[in-house]
């Protein structure tokens, strides 16, 4: 299944380009509208089944312990702990919902890389996006 559409932004075909630039041009020229219908709709799923992983791991004690010591330790910021409310910095805030969504390994798998990106991703993402004012 193709994610990108066919005018989808281009990685920098310039040789001399560093990979780090290429990937910078990337970024800066990517739209929304670059992905599929398809991928979109798969994204907006992802999003919303961490979330609610999140709010439905919150409670946990092992949850709540990540919690309480993130707190004992945190930088201020902008971005939302999930349920809780506290505002700390992206990186904190990141740790804390990444940790709920992931608390009791209902989110999703990716079989390739035996690992569940979609706790950090989406985490960082909203994090991120917080603290940027997006």
């Amino acid at each position: 299944m193709a994610y990108m559409s066919a005018s989808s932004t281009r990685i920098s075909s310039d040789p001399s380009a560093m990979l780090e630039e290429s990937i910078l041009d990337f970024i800066h020229g990517f739209t929304v509208e670059d992905l599929t219908e398809a991928a979109r709709s798969a994204a907006k799923r992802l999003m919303q089944d961490q979330i609610a992983n999140q709010l439905a791991c919150s409670q946990l004690p092992w949850s709540i312990r990540t919690l309480e010591f993130v707190r004992s330790q945190m930088r201020p910021g902008v971005a939302t702990v999930t349920v809780h409310g506290d505002k700390m910095s992206a990186i904190d805030a990141t740790m804390v919902n990444a940790t709920f969504g992931h608390a009791f390994e209902y989110d999703d798998a990716h079989r390739e890389s035996a690992s569940h990106p979609g706790s950090c991703v989406v985490s960082a993402a909203l994090a991120l996006g917080e603290e940027v004012g997006a």
